[in-house]
């Protein structure tokens, strides 16, 4: 093996030192530049966030307009004050709120169902959309006692993966 010459060594060494300052430079290039697509990404998923969350209450707040269409009719307010005793009675009475619900329920396409009841908690009418497409999904049968705010908004809840907006009237 043939020794090194002075030139040699002093090439080889300057090289391996330029080699490891050029890496180092690279790794620091590298993570200078994720953390700076890191917050760049952190930053637009906030956007993101809050655009989302901005639309999602608007929609609720628009749904939430659309059940007070609903529910604030002069039919339907009427008819709910009303208590017939017969059985007669009570039929018209069921079938007048079921239009009155249909009538003003035919313009929104994101109610399902509409679920009404009296003051004993029984189920006054229940009213479902028929689906004109394959790919629905079933309804609950019945609604449970959901948590209605005392002031009659309209409340927001999940049930079942699906969500559903209760509002409570006690004429």
């Amino acid at each position: 093996m043939k020794p090194y010459s002075l030139k040699e060594k002093i090439v080889r060494s300057h090289s391996l030192i330029i080699a490891g300052i050029l890496i180092v430079l690279e790794l620091v290039v590298f993570l200078i530049v994720s953390r700076i697509q890191l917050v760049d990404a952190a930053k637009l998923n906030q956007t993101l966030i809050q655009t989302m969350g901005a639309g999602f209450d608007n929609s609720v707040k628009a749904f939430r307009g659309q059940m007070n269409f609903i529910t604030m009719s002069d039919e339907l307010q009427s008819e709910l004050r009303k208590h017939p005793q017969d059985e007669t009675r009570q039929l018209l009475r069921k079938s007048s709120l079921q239009s009155a619900i249909v009538m003003n329920t035919l313009v929104i396409n994101e109610l399902d169902a509409a679920y009404l009841y009296e003051k004993d908690r029984s189920l006054a009418v229940y009213w479902q959309k028929r689906p004109t497409t394959s790919d629905t999904y079933p309804l609950f049968a019945e609604m449970p006692g959901l948590i209605y705010p005392d002031n009659g908004a309209v409340a927001m809840n999940l049930y079942e993966e699906q969500l559903v907006f209760p509002e409570k009237y006690w004429i």
